[in-house]
């Protein structure tokens, strides 16, 4: 392909491990008591892909990736937030995502010192295990973050860069 064609692959692997340390009544009514109580969670997950891009001219490219995409939980995702009515979850699980990308760039289009570029996706998403914020209880305001099972999405971005006099 006389170097226009580019590819990149790779893979990702990940580690977590927490430990959630919360207070906890036990004992009766009038009788109770102030203890700890200790939660650990440990996942490992891994990722991987491929991205190709082609050299049509100097000036346009066609782009197309494939993508086992991991999402690990966020500590705020995981140990909640009391200020916010959001409880501790250390059950969650990282987000598991197939990506498909295809796109093409073209530009930039200089003239008179303006230039004109545009940047071109459409995407496939499916998520599995997808971490969203989840209503407990709708009286207390009481929420938790949450896997969902899976989550299709596909769709077109697009991007339009003018550049007045090189600014």
């Amino acid at each position: 392909f006389n170097q226009r064609l580019k590819t990149n692959l790779f893979y990702k692997t990940f580690s977590q491990s927490n430990e959630l340390i919360q207070p906890k009544w036990s004992g009766a009514v009038g009788n109770s008591e102030l203890g700890m109580d200790t939660v650990y969670a440990s996942v490992q997950s891994s990722g991987y892909g491929i991205s190709v891009s082609y050299k049509i001219s100097n000036k346009a490219y066609i782009l197309a990736s494939a993508e086992k995409a991991i999402r690990m939980p966020n500590a705020g995702e995981l140990f909640g937030n009391a200020a916010e009515n959001i409880t501790a979850t250390s059950s969650l699980r990282p987000e598991h995502s197939n990506n498909i990308n295809l796109g093409f760039n073209v530009g930039p289009f200089q003239k008179n010192g303006h230039s004109i570029s545009l940047n071109t996706n459409f995407f496939y998403r499916l998520t599995n295990d997808m971490i969203r914020l989840n209503t407990i209880d709708d009286l207390s305001e009481t929420n938790e973050y949450a896997n969902f099972e899976s989550i299709q999405s596909y769709g077109f971005d697009a991007e339009l860069n003018y550049n007045i006099r090189n600014r």
